[in-house]
């Protein structure tokens, strides 16, 4: 956001507030979901000014925004550049820009057969893995955007991801090791069908 800069105390009326049209553009973009398996969209960084007694002549923000399907990604776009477009405070100047990062790590027809295998081999031995999409982001989604057959997720049980209470299931890591270790020696054995590329 780019407003105009003035004495807080003295002169605000001469300044454009970046940091409240910051707010409004936020306000504005709080219309997809904040948790679950599909499109998902959370502020997680704010700034804005530079000293307690000038009104902001810059902010700015940044919107994490995660998909299962590359299309999605459009959808946000699309939604924070028209907002963009109508500023609510007078005479201040919003930019939107992407930082992309991984890609989706979409379902498709050769990852579930992939889970499937995994899924039986870890039956083998008593267990069930869960399947779905939660948000995360790894180097798995390169390989399954260059059209190899991708499983995330396979390391051991855990939570909390980035909060003072994450942990990892100490249970469950000779468990997992052995599903991966017999999985790379099933795929080596009968390697799955490359599938077409993400567009």
């Amino acid at each position: 956001m780019k407003g105009r800069a003035a004495h807080a105390g003295v002169a605000p009326q001469e300044g454009r507030n970046a940091a409240v049209e910051l707010i409004n553009q936020i306000r504005k973009a709080d219309v997809f979901p904040k948790s679950g398996e599909g499109l998902t969209a959370n502020l997680t960084l704010m700034k804005a000014g530079a000293r307690n007694n000038i009104i902001p002549e810059d902010a700015s923000a940044a919107i994490n925004v995660r998909v299962r399907q590359k299309a999605d990604f459009a959808k946000v776009e699309q939604t924070l550049r028209r907002n963009a477009e109508t500023p609510s405070v007078p005479d201040t100047k919003v930019a939107v820009r992407l930082e992309p990062s991984f890609p989706p790590l979409p379902n498709n027809p050769s990852t579930d057969a992939l889970a499937d295998r995994a899924a039986a081999i870890y039956a083998g031995i008593g267990l069930k893995i869960g399947r779905g999409g939660n948000g995360g982001a790894s180097e798995s989604a390169l390989a399954a955007d260059a059209g190899v057959p991708t499983l995330d997720g396979l390391g051991p049980v855990g939570g909390g991801f980035h909060s003072e209470n994450e942990y990892v299931d100490l249970k469950t890591v000779t468990p997992r090791l052995y599903l991966l270790t017999k999985l790379i020696m099933d795929v080596a054995a009968n390697p799955p069908p490359r599938m077409p590329a993400a567009p």
